[in-house]
């Protein structure tokens, strides 16, 4: 039996759904480009996951578990090469698990 990492971290337990079934529908297509919410408020500096709209709100929170379980698991300080191969592997496990296709930027 094979372990992967999000198996061995729990999820966090915070009160954000990290649901990806609730998300709305979106028409897919070959990599969309992940759009902010018409209402959002937004420091381009920082912007939040709630800046988004509500599937990709949910691919980041998504990812972002993912992330934290690959530092609490693997290694706790990266270095920055290793910290662009997670957080592109949890980006694409998160569009996997949603059945979605959105560009990651760099």
């Amino acid at each position: 039996m094979v372990v992967t990492n999000a198996e061995k971290c729990p999820q966090s337990s915070s009160n954000v759904s990290l649901s990806l079934v609730d998300a709305p529908a979106v028409i897919k297509s070959k990599g969309l480009q992940p759009e902010y919410r018409d209402s959002a408020e937004i420091n381009v500096k920082k912007p939040k996951a709630s800046d988004y709209q509500n599937m990709v709100q949910a691919l980041i929170l998504h990812a972002a578990s993912e992330y934290k379980c690959l530092i609490a698991t693997e290694d706790v300080f990266p270095d920055m090469a290793t910290q662009n191969k997670w957080a592109k592997k949890a980006w694409k496990d998160a569009c996997a698990a949603a059945d979605e296709r959105y560009k990651l930027a760099d």
